[in-house]
């Protein structure tokens, strides 16, 4: 005996109207009959689960509808797919419900597409709502929801009301049209194109954004969309790289998703979102990149002309010569990560690095596949000085913690006022701005594009860390690391930092750091000259000392020996070993200049 809430093969449907009169209520836990094509508007104003605001180059065709009025222009080249699923609540399908009634066929001579849902094949439930969902690249173009009901094998017209019956009692006829344009709908600065054998260009309403195909790219016939992506710079972008990108972003897609024959480039060409006279546009020189959407990293494309684009303050620049073949096989890089990584397999030209402005080389590129594409300018971000110093705890490390920041296309330029953050991440610690200590400090780059920040240590021993970042490039952070001991050389000194080889004896005056709060005894300081390969013992303390309090301070007579021969004139360093009993606590190294009263050796 047949359940009475299933029906199987002499299924009736009902299909449900769009009408005005709906009550405006809040989300609701039953589903709501919908329908959504170019002559019947959705419940929906945004993309709202599988429901799609209604797309105006989209129809549904009897026996399901009414038959529309149509005005567009037919697209015969888009492979289309039906889903139907058992509608839910909040216009989401019930998990483990969907299924494809079959392969759509396309009557051209109907300008319609064409798929039969034969209801024998499964059990629907009555009074449940099923939604008919249309797919085109990648696209939901539009849906109908239809119910079962238990009586005849008919279905109810969505306009009309009138029963119209299933081919054979069970066979529901899906029928639609497409039209182009039809995957522009909703965009921003869209436009769709079939590209096929011949040459083409396909220009963006806006005039800001284009491709050039060349005779021979394809073999058969493509769809093409090319669309602005509309960013924030938030949370919104167009690449996920650490450079920092321009406004002016643009996805081009092809269906089917093909590539171009072999020996043949596409020309990418999107105006630059610069003032053409902005040092951003003229020193830094943005090139244009490639990405796919969700997957870190970009691609520099080959540069190339622009002859299709209109860009205020950009001339035309004629395309390169005719690329006759496709170069070899191109590596993405991971901007997003540490360094440049390597993401291998997509097939793209080999960089071109001109020493020109960008408006020279023009604001076109060569692709060989399509995605995400924009400008960005390439910022290289690098530890330049005081990483991995040793000092005693609490003092002030001898040389700064310094990085800098330079443009790297199309040749190396320092970045001049962009903001450095520092902070403290480690092992406690302070930067010292004048007479102020803070735990972030942010400097500005100079004329050479580096900043620099004094570092004191923390008050226990051990391990301690800075983060520098920038907002963009390629490694936006840098960490420095310094270990704090609880006794130390703090500074070291020659008096007259030009020594005679074998000659008068020089003053060093060292000063020693004491973190222990109480007295350390048995300290001794040697001193050496090092140059080259040579090393010569040149002082030392004396007797042991003790120091007992923060500081201390030790002087000596330091020389620069001929015997045993060895040091030449010239730069050298005094290296001086911080000693208790023996053991080595610290070596504290300055730079020195050796000379000589007579001829240099």
């Amino acid at each position: 005996m047949r359940h009475p809430l299933l029906l199987a093969a002499s299924a009736v449907v009902v299909a449900f109207a769009c009408t005005s009169d709906r009550p405006a209520t809040g989300p609701s836990l039953k589903p709501s009959a919908d329908i959504s094509d170019g002559a019947n508007a959705a419940n929906c104003t945004v993309p709202t689960g599988t429901c799609v605001p209604s797309n105006g180059h989209f129809f549904f065709l009897p026996p399901m509808v009414k038959a529309p009025t149509t005005s567009g222009v037919f697209n015969p080249n888009l492979t289309s797919v039906v889903s139907i699923c058992q509608l839910g609540s909040n216009n989401l399908c019930v998990p483990n419900t969907t299924f494809n009634p079959g392969a759509v066929q396309l009557d051209l001579a109907g300008q319609q597409y064409v798929v039969n849902w034969n209801t024998d094949l499964m059990t629907l439930v009555v009074g449940a709502v099923y939604r008919i969902i249309v797919f085109a690249a990648g696209h939901e173009l539009g849906f109908a929801d239809v119910q079962p009901v238990s009586n005849g094998s008919q279905l109810k017209s969505v306009q009309t009301g009138e029963l119209i019956g299933l081919v054979d009692g069970r066979t529901l006829p899906i029928k639609f049209r497409i039209e182009r344009q039809v995957l522009c709908a909703g965009a921003t600065d869209c436009v769709e194109a079939t590209v096929g054998a011949a040459a083409q260009d396909v220009i963006a309403p806006s005039l800001r954004a284009a491709v050039h195909f060349d005779a021979g790219s394809f073999s058969q016939n493509v769809e093409l969309v090319l669309q602005k992506v509309v960013t924030d710079g938030k949370t919104t972008v167009c690449h996920i790289t650490d450079l920092r990108q321009l406004d002016d972003c643009y996805d081009i897609s092809i269906t089917p998703n093909i590539p171009l024959n072999a020996g043949h480039l596409a020309r990418v060409e999107i105006c630059l979102a610069l003032d053409p006279a902005s040092p951003d546009a003229v020193a830094k020189d943005p090139f244009l990149v490639k990405s796919e959407p969700g997957v870190p990293g970009v691609v520099e494309l080959v540069e190339a002309g622009n002859t299709l684009i209109v860009c205020p303050g950009y001339p035309s620049v004629p395309p390169p010569p005719t690329i006759t073949r496709r170069r070899s096989e191109r590596n993405w890089f991971d901007l997003a990560g540490a360094g440049w990584r390597l993401i291998r397999g997509f097939f793209e030209p080999q960089p071109l690095h001109a020493a020109g402005l960008v408006i020279d080389e023009g604001l076109g590129g060569l692709t060989g596949s399509f995605s995400h594409f924009g400008f960005v300018i390439p910022e290289r971000f690098s530890m330049s000085a005081g990483n991995g110093q040793t000092a005693p705890v609490g003092s002030i490390l001898p040389v700064n913690a310094k990085v800098c920041l330079v443009t790297t296309h199309p040749h190396t330029t320092p970045v001049f006022g962009a903001t450095v953050t520092f902070t403290i991440t480690g092992g406690g610690g302070h930067f010292i701005l004048g007479e102020t200590t803070v735990d972030i400090a942010t400097v500005p780059t100079d004329a050479t594009g580096c900043s620099a920040v004094p570092w004191q240590l923390g008050a226990v021993a051990g391990t301690n860390t800075v983060m520098a970042s920038v907002t963009f490039a390629t490694q936006r952070t840098q960490t420095f690391t310094a270990t704090g001991i609880p006794v130390g050389i703090i500074s070291a000194s020659v008096a007259g930092t030009s020594l005679d080889i074998g000659g008068l004896e020089g003053t060093a005056t060292v000063t020693v750091g004491n973190g222990t709060g109480g007295a350390v005894s048995g300290l001794v300081v040697e001193g050496s000259i090092l140059q080259g390969a040579v090393r010569q013992p040149a002082g030392i303390s004396g007797d042991p000392f003790t120091c007992a309090t923060a500081t201390c301070r030790v002087s000596f007579n330091f020389v620069a020996s001929s015997s045993p021969p060895g040091l030449l004139c010239g730069s050298a360093t005094a290296e001086f070993d911080l000693k208790q009993t023996g053991s080595l606590l610290h070596t504290f190294s300055v730079p020195i200049t050796l000379t000589s009263r007579g001829p240099c050796p």
